[in-house]
């Protein structure tokens, strides 16, 4: 189960990240925003929901070790 948590964190964080990157570019430039009809604010949302998902995995990593 361990093994499992970590990749998922390990996932998760960097899909985050990248979700992140992604929000970013978005932001400076606005016309990718109309042609692959996404929001900047989507993407923050994604990545904070990303991050969420790798801090509950760290919290089951910890408690399978206790």
């Amino acid at each position: 189960m361990r093994k499992l948590s970590h990749a998922i964190r390990s996932a998760s964080w960097l899909l985050g990240v990248l979700a992140l990157l992604a929000a970013v570019v978005l932001k400076l430039a606005p016309s990718l925003e109309s042609r692959f009809n996404v929001s900047a604010r989507g993407g923050i949302i994604i990545s904070i929901a990303l991050f969420l998902c790798a801090l509950a995995s760290r919290e089951v990593e910890r408690a399978d070790s206790a």
